[in-house]
């Protein structure tokens, strides 16, 4: 089965800006992240850099980490849950 996101029109920042935002916010250290994903520290460098693209598989292993969705991977923005509107 295929999941289908729709993704704004307008992306913010690029892909590898928004990892670095959520791989910091989440106090991974580059070479920490890449253990988390199996990858190399070299491997995070190039793909926050720009030189590599992450496969559909690894972006959603990278939002599963930093416990988002993938829309908010990829767009840099944190969507709000009924339950954030509670907490205000």
């Amino acid at each position: 089965m295929f999941e289908i996101i729709l993704l704004p029109k307008k992306i913010t920042m690029d892909i590898q800006d928004c990892i670095r935002k959520f791989r910091l916010k989440c106090n991974y250290s580059q070479e920490g992240f890449a253990s988390l994903l199996g990858k190399s520290r070299s491997w995070v460098c190039k793909m926050e850099a720009g030189e590599i693209d992450p496969k559909l598989s690894v972006l959603k292993e990278i939002a599963a980490k930093c416990k988002i969705n993938l829309s908010e991977l990829v767009t840099g923005k944190i969507e709000k849950t009924s339950e954030d509107s509670n907490l205000q």
